[in-house]
């Protein structure tokens, strides 16, 4: 699993302007920014290159929930390639994908923010 937990006040270049601090999004980064929650606690998660099978398939996220954001990006595009989100648990993104495409699932869980 890759975490982003490492990342600078220069790398996010993130004010509190305007309300944005309010934002779930700007809570993460924050948080991921500073090193000072967990990932399971909440965080931005990558996978390694997954194979679809034609059939739903867990890809383990590492949070203490269900994530808020899943998205699932092709590393291969192929004409009638398909992916779809299944209903994300507190240990899996689920994703169905059309078999032998290739894909990367990102995912961020806030709730602990």
């Amino acid at each position: 699993m890759t975490t982003y937990n490492d990342l600078t006040k220069q790398d996010l270049a993130l004010q509190d302007t305007g309300g944005l601090a309010t934002n779930k999004l700007y809570k993460i980064l924050k948080a991921l920014r500073e090193d000072s929650k967990p990932v399971s606690k909440g965080g931005i998660f990558k996978s390694a290159v997954q194979t679809g099978t034609g059939a739903p398939q867990n890809v383990p996220h590492g949070f203490d929930g269900a994530p808020e954001f899943v998205l699932v990006i092709p590393t291969t595009i192929t004409a009638g390639n398909t992916f779809a989100e299944g209903t994300h648990t507190a240990t899996n993104c689920v994703i169905t994908a059309t078999a032998a495409s290739q894909f990367i699932v990102f995912a961020i869980y806030t709730a602990s923010l």
